[in-house]
């Protein structure tokens, strides 16, 4: 079902030339990334620097998201996709001018200036989808979707750091603005011949109505999240799973550099690792997803990407680092991929687009919060005992506790007899909470 969905979605023609589009400036993004990162941490030689390259990533995702969202939805979605495009462009050839000589506050507002216009992208792709696509296949859509968005996180700076290593800043440079050029042309391709699948202008009416709500999108994403306890697990460990995936873009400059005693292309030979293993999960997360007991599943794939981390800790040589980078990059995609495919299975249909604008938010955050908390660790206690409190000690407790705490927030709903916890009681048979949550998960 889900592969015919997938095929079909493939075929309405705007969709499918714009998530290519998506795809390859997103890749350009994640090069950024590596080349902001790398410049920042060997000009800078600190762990603070390094820091301040990976925050001018993600703070303009905290910061401008659903500003960005409601300006997208206002506009022609396929021009706002071309502007953002054409802006990655401009922003690579900056880059290539100042890198290496300019500032380093200088380089850091550039990549934030980049990230900052890339934030309204994802609003606009996701806004594009109900008028291009068929309502039957819009699951399908959002599914592949948001793989292009955990691949680009995570396999982008892999394809960045594996240019570093073999060519150096400014070959990476070029590679970064080759994809935006080439995501540029496609879209380009795409809005000149107007291609619209017949589904657009059943939908369109949908679209212009739902944009006068989208003024109480935030807050009808956060109702509609509170209100559904089956995508509470699965959120919370998407959530983790990004404050992982943060601490580890600053933990592998310093385990580069300081540990394992590579070279001055060391982050960026782990960000290929990393990406590798991020590629690899396109092969594992189907079989994963039909899996019984998808929460165990779910669990498994958050240790996945978090053990290999704290083994970096008593990692000896360059080859070992990059391999358990790769098992970490394995086990983040497929926790993002599980995780996004369980919320859109048990959000409201209608809901959709609206929590995940706030997701791009929530998940970001997370991200920003793992890059900011390592370097005072790191600082603190050392960088082996972040590796582990990064790689283990969170992702451990997180797949302990969160059980117990969805047990006990839906045992306190128990009490006050609302519908939502009637449905849960219904569902488990009469079972245990504990018992009831589980059910209430498995069969939404």
């Amino acid at each position: 079902m889900m592969e015919t969905g997938v095929r079909r979605a493939l075929r309405a023609p705007t969709f499918r030339l714009e998530l290519l589009a998506y795809t390859l400036v997103s890749a350009s993004m994640g090069v950024a990334t590596v080349v902001v990162s790398v410049a920042m941490f060997r000009r800078g030689g600190t762990t603070l620097w390094a820091t301040v390259g990976v925050v001018s990533r993600v703070a303009p995702f905290v910061l401008f998201s659903a500003f960005s969202g409601a300006i997208a939805d206002r506009l022609d979605q396929r021009r706002v996709l071309q502007a953002a495009f054409a802006v990655q462009v401009v922003i690579a050839g900056v880059l290539a001018a100042t890198v290496t000589s300019a500032p380093l506050a200088v380089v850091a507002a550039i990549g934030f200036a980049g990230q900052a216009a890339w934030t309204i992208a994802y609003p606009a792709m996701a806004a594009l989808l109900p008028r291009t696509i068929a309502r039957d296949d819009l699951a399908a859509a959002n599914g592949l979707l948001s793989t292009v968005e955990s691949l680009a996180w995570i396999a982008g700076p892999g394809l960045g750091g594996l240019v570093v290593t073999a060519a150096g800043l400014r070959a990476a440079i070029g590679v970064q603005a080759g994809l935006a050029a080439l995501g540029l042309v496609v879209a380009s391709v795409a809005l000149r011949g107007g291609a619209r699948s017949a589904a657009a202008e059943a939908f369109a009416p949908v679209a212009r109505s739902e944009r006068e709500r989208l003024r109480h999108a935030v807050r009808d994403g956060i109702r509609t999240v509170r209100s559904t306890p089956a995508v509470h697990h699965p959120l919370a460990l998407l959530l983790v799973s990004n404050v992982v995936y943060g601490a580890l873009q600053v933990l592998m400059l310093v385990v580069a550099w300081q540990r394992l005693g590579m070279s001055e292309g060391g982050y960026g030979a782990l960000c290929a690792g990393l990406g590798a293993g991020a590629f690899a999960a396109l092969v594992v997360v189907g079989p994963a997803s039909s899996l019984g007991r998808p929460e165990w599943v779910l669990a498994g794939s958050v240790l996945l990407g978090g053990l290999p981390v704290a083994l970096l800790a008593i990692a000896q040589v360059p080859a070992t680092g990059i391999v358990l980078l790769a098992v970490s990059g394995l086990g983040l995609v497929v926790t993002e991929v599980l995780a996004l495919t369980a919320l859109q299975r048990n959000l409201p249909v209608d809901r959709i687009a609206g929590v995940f604008g706030l997701l791009d938010s929530l998940t970001v955050t997370a991200m920003l919060v793992g890059s900011v908390a390592v370097g005072p660790v790191i600082a603190s206690a050392g960088l082996e005992a972040a590796l582990v409190v990064v790689g283990a000690l969170v992702p451990v407790l997180a797949v302990v506790a969160l059980p117990q705490v969805v047990r006990r927030r839906t045992a306190r709903t128990t009490a006050s007899g609302t519908a939502v916890i009637e449905e849960v009681q219904v569902i488990a048979g009469g079972s245990s909470p504990g018992a009831a949550v589980r059910n209430y998960i498995l069969n939404r």
